[in-house]
């Protein structure tokens, strides 16, 4: 009896840690999926998107390090400094001695011109910090605020200091260009930067569209732009920017900021529009009965090039944050379902996203349209923790009709994954999203 009463409680163990291991090991399936997708976005500059997935992966574990540093990174590419700052102290109060991370806070401060802040921490990384080449980088940085803020007999002092712990011949450097910025002063001469003049920034980017355009430029400061649409380089003399420019036609505007005061000029901006205006879609059709996608030529079809431009557009105003987006959740019988909806500086939809997924799978469409908000493409995404992962493209030509799928697929399948059904196909963005 006393045997058989040991057999139980160890089947009565075993059980239980075979429990705990499974309630662990899906959580972390779940992270584990979603900091890839999530690092697939950093990949291609989608920013937004890896964020709002990083933060999924916080829902499921609140002390996960590489999310929170993801999101930090992210931010700070999208010019959020205030929200990687956040990440980056969150991450400090889980490991408090963390130099890369004290490193990369303090750069955050000095850009969002918290420069106590700054210092504060760069001091904190140089007392607690073991590694030469990190409390070096730290030094320099903190050696370059004072300077910058006019206070280089510090910044010497700084250097000093570090060359009596490391030899570099970059502190070294820096100390030369230090001692010689003091020499040139006086006590009535304050440094002054002044920001270098920036090219205009259109309100259309680069590529084809289907029809005319009214440009819009803009620039940092209160100065005059002056552009051409010749190709020709632009200077004080050419045409005066007072409104937005109508291009009907291909053309190659060229652009510059002018500063009347100090006659100083600006990079020129460069924007090339294709306008291929089409008819109907008869011509079309006509044109890929006679130049029909294959196999062998599709890569390089004129059909998918053109649909391949309004993709990079879309990307294109991605990284460079000029799209507005709204966000929504559904709670599903099966999970959690994301859209995001995002919408160009004209309030155009180019761009829709639904995501989500089960325990042990995920899967995310994107949608892309046109300056006339016709679905151009369908890029499908799915992985599952069987290691299976597909991913679908689908092509439409100027009328929103589908012209071309390429499917590549990996692992053994999964229930529910394949070809994207054709009513699944968002054709209104914006009636999509908001049922």
């Amino acid at each position: 009896m006393k045997r058989k009463g040991i057999i139980i409680g160890s089947i009565i163990v075993i059980t239980t840690m075979l429990v705990l291991l499974a309630a662990n090991v899906v959580p972390e399936i779940r992270v584990n999926n979603k900091l890839v997708s999530a690092y697939k976005f950093i990949n291609k500059g989608n920013y937004k998107e890896a964020i709002l997935i990083f933060e999924k992966v916080l829902d499921i574990d609140k002390k996960n390090i590489e999310a929170m540093f993801g999101i930090a990174d992210a931010a700070t590419e999208l010019g959020d400094i205030d929200y990687a700052i956040n990440m980056y102290e969150d991450i400090l109060n889980f490991d408090k001695e963390n130099g890369q991370v004290m490193f990369k806070l303090a750069e955050a401060y000095y850009q969002n011109a918290e420069i106590d802040d700054a210092i504060s921490t760069l001091r904190r990384m140089i007392e607690y910090e073991d590694a030469a080449n990190n409390k070096e980088k730290a030094y320099l940085l903190l050696a370059d605020i004072y300077s910058a803020e006019n206070q280089a007999s510090i910044a010497e002092m700084v250097l000093l200091s570090a060359l009596e712990l490391i030899e570099s011949k970059d502190l070294e450097d820096e100390l030369r260009v230090v001692e010689q910025q003091i020499a040139e002063q006086d006590d009535n001469n304050v440094r002054i930067f002044k920001e270098a003049l920036k090219a205009p920034v259109a309100s259309y980017l680069s590529g084809t569209y289907e029809d005319k355009i009214d440009v819009g430029l803009s620039t940092v400061g209160e100065y005059d732009i002056f552009y051409t649409l010749d190709g020709s380089e632009p200077d004080e003399y050419a045409m005066l920017y007072v409104e937005e420019i109508e291009v009907s036609e291909s053309t190659l505007l060229k652009t510059i900021t002018y500063d009347a005061e100090t006659a100083s000029v600006s990079p020129i901006g460069a924007y090339n529009y294709d306008i291929v205006i089409i008819e109907d879609s008869e011509a079309v059709n006509e044109y890929l009965n006679d130049n029909p996608l294959t196999e062998t030529n599709w890569l390089n079809h004129d059909s998918i090039v053109e649909v391949r431009e309004v993709f990079n557009t879309t990307q294109q105003l991605i990284q460079q944050n000029q799209l507005a987006a709204e966000y929504k959740e559904i709670n599903r019988d099966y999970g959690m379902e994301f859209r995001t909806l995002l919408k160009d500086p004209n309030g155009v939809i180019v761009k829709y996203i639904e995501e989500g997924g089960t325990e042990d799978s995920y899967r995310q469409s994107e949608y892309y349209y046109d300056i006339n908000q016709t679905l151009r493409f369908i890029f499908v995404t799915e992985g599952a923790a069987n290691g299976t992962s597909i991913e679908q493209r689908i092509y439409f030509d100027a009328f929103g009709n589908r012209i071309w799928i390429n499917v590549k697929k990996e692992g053994e399948g999964y229930p529910g994954f394949g070809n994207l059904p054709e009513e699944n196909y968002v054709f209104d963005p914006l009636n999509r999203f908001m049922q």
